[in-house]
C-alpha cells in the first residue's frame, strides 16, 4: 500500500477537479429534476451526458461514491494488478457460501466510486461476438439490439488515440471497425513484456485455435489478439473521466451528488409514475428525497439495481410478502437469473528472473522506479494494463468428452463464431515466489444461474447473493477444459527452455510426462475458482408482452410508468466478452431512445 500512496499527494494536484459537484443535498439548487440517474458508474454516466446534450434539460445524477479524484489506484493502469480492494472505493460485496466448493464465500468488490467498477477494472475494450448481439435481438424481439445495428454505437462512443510515446500499433488491429470521435478513449498496449515474442511465435505455430487474429472486436473474435484498453496517454479512462469529464460537468443542467446511496424509488400519487428517489447522504443523518418529473434511471449495477427494487416493493409478490414490504409491481424475476464467469489462474514456473509482475512484487526499488517513470512521462510498465494478448476459445469439439459434453448440456454459445473460453496471458506468477507466466481462464458461457435478494434479519445490510457456481456441471467441465488448452499453448516449442514446470496447485494435476491427473484436476478447479466479476442477468430484458423479464427491449421496467433500468443487469445472457464495453453501447442506444419523442416510459 506504501507504494500506491507514495505519490498520491502530487497525483491529487496534478488531477484536481475544477468543476463544481456536491456532496450535500441541502446545497443542490433544486430537488426536481427532469430525469434522475441512480448511479454514476459506467452506464449512468453515459445517460446523464448524453441527456444534458439538449441545454433545457436538467438531470441529477447520484453517486454513492466519491469522486476518486487524485487516487493513484484509479489512475495508475498497473495498479489493476492489485485487485481493487481498497475499501473507500469498493461496497466489498460477497456471496453467500457455495456448496459446490467446499461452502467457500466469494468477494465481489464493485465500484463504489464515481465511474463504477469503470473506474476499478481491467480496462478491456472488447465488444463481444456478433452472434451475441443478434442472439439478443432474437431473444429480445428486437432487432435494434442484433450487431447491426448496435454497431453505430460501438463507433459513437469509442476514440482510439495512439499508444505511449507514439508506440507503433500497426498490423495489431484493424483501425477500420473502431471510433476515431467518441468520448471513450481507447489504445493498443504501452509496453512490450518479454513474453510477447513467444506468444506470437506460439501462435503462429500452433494455429487451430491459437491462431492470430487481428482484431478481436471484428464480431468475430476466435484466436490470439493484442489487447485493447480504455487507457490513454498511460492513464486509465474511466467513465468518470470521460462521460463525466470535467467539460461535462461544467454544463449547468447537469448536477451530480457525490456520497448519496438511493433507498427507494416510490410514485408521488397514486397509480402515478415511479418519479421519487429517496436517499441518503453522508453528509445528513435523514433521507432526502427528489423527484424526476420525466423518469428516474436506476443505473445501480447487477447488485445494486435489484436490491433497490426490492426495497422498493418492485419484485416477487411472495418473496416481497416475506419480507413484509407491500408490492408495487408483482415481477418475479426481479434479482433472478445472475449470471457471472468462472475463473481460474493458472501458473507455470519460468526461466527467467525478469519476469515483470514479480520483479514489481519482489523488488521495491524497482517498483518505485516504475512509478516514478509513470509520474513524470505516463510511461513505463505502469502504464499497461495487465496483459497484451487475449484468447478467444471454443472448446475442442473435435474431442469425444467436449462432444459428449455439448449433447448434455447443449452449447452455451451464441454462435459458431463465438468463445465458449477466454485466457488472458499474464508475466507473473500474480504473488508466487519466484517466477512464473500465467494464464487466467474465464469461462464467457456459464449455464449456472443465481440470485440476489434481501438479508432476512437486515433489509439494509446489502443484497444477499448466491452465485450458484456449479449449479450446473457445464461450469465445471469448461474450465477445467480451459485449465486443458492452456497447457496445450505453453507446449509450443517457443516455450522451450523458458517454461519449466507447472506451479502452485497444477503441480499435482500434470505428470512429467504430459499425462493429466483427472481426479487432481476436478479438485484443483473446485479449490481455485472464483468468480469473474462480470455479473449480468438480474433485471433481464425480455419482449413485450412477455411473462418473464424485468424490462422491455427499450429497458422501461414491466408494468409500470417512469421507470428505466440501464446496466450489466438487463443482459438474460451474459456477453461473451468482457462487459464493459457492452454496457456503455447498451447505455449509448437507450440515451438515443430517451431523446426521442416516443422513447418515454
Amino acid at each position: 500500500m506504501a507504494l500506491k500512496t507514495r505519490f498520491a499527494f502530487l497525483l491529487s494536484l496534478l488531477l484536481s477537479c475544477n468543476a463544481v459537484v456536491y456532496d450535500d443535498p441541502t446545497t443542490l439548487p433544486s430537488l426536481k429534476y427532469d430525469y434522475i440517474v441512480v448511479g454514476g458508474g459506467t452506464a449512468g454516466s453515459v445517460i446523464a451526458n448524453r441527456l444534458t446534450e439538449d441545454s433545457k434539460v436538467n438531470v441529477l445524477v447520484l453517486e454513492a461514491g466519491p469522486s476518486g479524484r487524485g487516487n493513484p489506484t484509479l489512475e495508475v493502469p498497473f495498479y489493476n494488478l492489485y485487485g481493487p480492494h481498497d475499501p473507500t472505493l469498493v461496497w466489498g460485496s460477497t456471496s453467500v457460501p457455495q456448496s459446490e466448493i467446499a461452502g467457500r464465500v466469494l468477494e465481489y468488490p464493485r465500484g463504489k466510486v464515481l465511474g463504477g467498477s469503470s473506474a476499478i477494472n481491467g480496462m478491456y475494450y472488447s465488444r463481444g461476438a456478433a452472434s451475441d448481439w443478434d442472439r439478443l435481438a432474437a431473444v429480445s424481439q428486437d432487432s435494434g439490439w442484433s450487431w447491426k445495428s448496435i454497431y453505430p454505437y460501438f463507433k459513437k462512443n469509442e476514440r482510439i488515440v495512439p499508444s505511449v510515446n507514439g508506440r507503433n500499433s500497426t498490423g495489431l488491429y484493424d483501425p477500420s471497425i473502431h471510433g476515431t470521435s467518441g468520448i471513450l478513449d481507447v489504445s493498443l498496449p504501452n509496453w512490450t513484456y518479454e513474453t510477447d515474442p513467444r506468444v506470437v511465435a506460439a501462435t503462429n505455430e500452433l494455429d487451430g485455435p491459437f491462431a492470430p487474429v487481428l482484431d478481436y472486436n471484428s464480431g468475430k473474435p476466435l484466436g490470439v489478439g493484442w489487447f485493447q484498453y480504455t487507457i490513454q496517454n498511460g492513464t486509465r479512462v474511466s467513465a468518470a473521466t470521460s462521460y463525466l469529464g470535467d467539460k461535462y460537468l461544467a454544463r449547468k443542467n447537469l448536477h451530480l451528488l457525490l456520497q448519496a446511496t438511493a433507498s427507494k424509488v416510490s410514485r408521488s400519487s397514486s397509480n402515478g409514475p415511479i418519479n421519487t428517489v429517496e436517499f441518503t447522504s453522508g453528509a445528513n443523518n435523514g433521507s432526502t428525497r427528489a423527484i424526476a418529473s420525466r423518469e428516474v434511471v436506476v443505473s445501480a449495477g447487477t447488485f445494486g439495481t435489484p436490491y433497490l427494487l426490492l426495497n422498493s416493493g418492485i419484485g416477487d409478490r411472495q418473496t416481497l410478502s416475506t419480507f413484509k414490504i407491500p408490492t408495487v409491481a408483482d415481477i418475479p424475476d426481479v434479482g433472478k437469473n445472475l449470471t457471472d464467469y468462472v475463473t481460474t489462474i493458472l501458473s507455470w514456473n519460468v526461466n527467467s528472473t525478469t519476469t515483470l509482475y514479480n520483479r514489481v512484487l519482489q523488488d521495491a526499488d524497482f517498483a518505485a522506479n516504475a512509478l516514478q517513470q509513470w509520474n513524470e512521462t505516463r510511461s513505463g510498465p505502469f502504464a499497461n494494463g495487465v496483459s497484451n494478448h487475449y484468447f478467444n476459445l471454443r472448446l475442442n469439439e473435435s474431442s469425444p468428452d467436449v462432444q459428449q459434453a455439448l449433447k448434455t448440456y447443449g452449447d452455451p454459445s451464441s454462435g459458431s463464431s463465438a468463445p465458449h473460453l477466454a485466457l488472458v496471458f499474464v508475466e507473473g506468477g500474480l504473488g508466487a515466489s519466484g517466477n512464473q507466466v500465467s494464464l487466467e481462464n474465464f469461462v464467457v458461457t456459464p449455464k449456472s444461474r443465481g440470485s440476489v435478494t434481501l438479508n432476512s434479519t437486515d433489509l439494509a445490510a446489502g443484497p444477499v447473493i448466491d452465485l450458484g457456481i456449479f449449479s450446473n456441471s457445464f461450469d465445471l467441465f469448461a474450465l477445467q477444459q480451459g485449465v486443458l488448452m492452456a497447457s496445450r499453448f505453453l507446449s509450443a516449442s517457443a516455450w522451450d527452455g523458458y517454461v519449466l514446470s507447472p506451479a502452485g496447485g497444477l503441480v499435482d494435476v500434470f505428470g512429467s510426462d504430459g499425462s493429466v491427473n483427472a481426479t487432481a484436476l476436478e479438485s484443483f478447479v473446485r479449490g481455485a475458482v472464483t468468480a469473474g466479476w462480470r455479473m449480468t442477468g438480474t433485471a433481464s430484458m425480455s419482449p413485450y408482452g412477455a411473462k418473464w423479464g424485468v424490462v422491455n427491449p427499450n429497458l422501461c421496467v414491466k408494468g409500470l410508468r417512469g421507470l428505466r433500468i440501464v446496466d450489466a443487469s438487463i443482459f438474460p445472457f451474459i456477453p461473451s466478452g468482457h462487459t464493459q464495453v457492452p454496457v456503455y453501447t447498451v447505455a449509448e442506444r437507450v440515451a438515443e431512445i430517451m431523446k426521442s419523442r416516443s422513447g418515454g416510459c
